[in-house]
């Protein structure tokens, strides 16, 4: 799947999704079958605690399972306001250039038009 397929495909599971949960899983699960490995984490607006905080976390970061580990963040808007933030955690195969960077992004954008619609304030994951 091509860069524009994914995040066509990631805009489509957000707008059939009933529920932020939903529509996360959704998205992690196909970002790992495109990628290697994917692991998105919703943090509450304000939340001041560290990204890297966590043994999950620590060990997927430490380990030597993919050459490519990054880790990438994006605000959830909505009204101009931010409600949340995206954490997105990736391995890969190889380097991923700004694939990784715009799927975050475009997952963001489209989270907040879920949350739009389906009206709950996000919860930590």
């Amino acid at each position: 799947m091509n860069e524009r397929q994914l995040i066509s495909a990631i805009g489509g599971i957000a707008r059939l999704s009933g529920s932020l949960d939903e529509a996360v899983g959704l998205i992690e699960n196909l970002l790992t079958r495109e990628v290697g490995s994917a692991t998105l984490q919703l943090r509450p607006a304000g939340d001041s605690s560290q990204l890297f905080a966590g043994p999950a976390v620590m060990r997927f970061l430490e380990s030597k399972e993919f050459p490519f580990r990054g880790m990438y963040t994006a605000p959830i808007v909505q009204g101009g306001q931010s409600r949340a933030t995206l954490v997105a955690y990736f391995g890969a195969w190889g380097a991923p250039g700004e694939l990784l960077r715009r799927a975050t992004s475009a997952t963001a954008e489209h989270l907040a038009m879920l949350l739009a619609r389906v009206g709950r304030a996000p919860v930590a994951a």
